[in-house]
């Protein structure tokens, strides 16, 4: 029999985040059954359940569901823009790049600040600053329509 995937149709089933955790265990006893004990020993003694709902390390539950959250909820990124508005009023927009943190997007701008160009207008800019001109950081929510309608050209 072929080494099971994360592929494999099996892994397509629904479970409760409770189901999950337990599930989680009783893989740890089963690496603890074939003698892998430093995975084992310390999944046991950080997220073993012993009984009614409560973990060995009572923080377990928390990181467990923190952990499906990050899988399972919504998950934003941050778009940085600039803009840059060229004679005749025509807007100048470049992507700057796609980040999992507004931190990294920060990151991202104090890189460029000085390069040519992008030091002329290095402010990050608020939607409510009157002068839009500069960087802009723009979450997005993952797997979500943002625009849900029609255009017109004119």
């Amino acid at each position: 029999m072929p080494p099971t995937a994360l592929t494999d149709p099996a892994f397509d089933r629904v479970v409760s985040l409770r189901d999950a955790y337990r599930i989680m265990e009783r893989f740890a006893s089963a690496y603890l059954a074939r003698g892998d004990t430093a995975v084992s020993d310390f999944l046991h003694a950080y997220a073993g359940e012993v009984g009614d709902g409560q973990t060995t390390d009572p923080a377990a539950a928390q990181d467990f569901l923190m952990a499906a959250e990050s899988m399972t909820g919504e998950q934003q990124v941050y778009l940085v823009l600039h803009l840059h508005v060229l004679p005749g009023e025509f807007e100048d927009i470049k992507v700057i790049g796609v980040y999992r943190s507004e931190a990294n997007a920060l990151l991202a701008i104090e890189r460029l600040r000085q390069q040519p160009g992008f030091c002329d207008l290095s402010e990050l800019r608020e939607p409510e600053d009157e002068d839009q001109q500069g960087f802009h950081i723009c979450p997005y929510t993952v797997d979500m329509d943002h625009w849900d309608q029609g255009f017109v050209t004119v």
